[in-house]
């Protein structure tokens, strides 16, 4: 299932060795972890559920849509059924 997670379970490794194959990441994670735990008195890694993560994303971007008025458009165009249109000039 890495594939589904785009890679973001392996954050850590990517910035740490960015040249390393995606396929060694796997394996280069718990390498990495275990050299952390040993040598820093307080790493911790955050781990969360699949369904934890989806649901935190969802709700920031609810927070930053409300925010910046993305929402509302969003929720007007889904009853018209029109596109908004963008208020940026290129």
């Amino acid at each position: 299932f890495d594939w589904f997670f785009g890679g973001l379970q392996f954050h850590l490794v990517h910035h740490v060795l960015p040249k390393l194959p995606r396929h060694q990441y796997r394996k280069t994670t718990k390498i990495l972890n275990e050299l952390l735990y040993q040598h820093m008195d307080n790493f911790e890694t955050d781990t969360v559920t699949f369904w934890q993560a989806v649901i935190g994303t969802l709700c920031h971007l609810k927070k930053v849509s409300m925010e910046y008025g993305a929402w509302n458009v969003m929720k007007e165009s889904m009853y018209t059924g029109e596109i908004p249109q963008s208020q940026h000039k290129v």
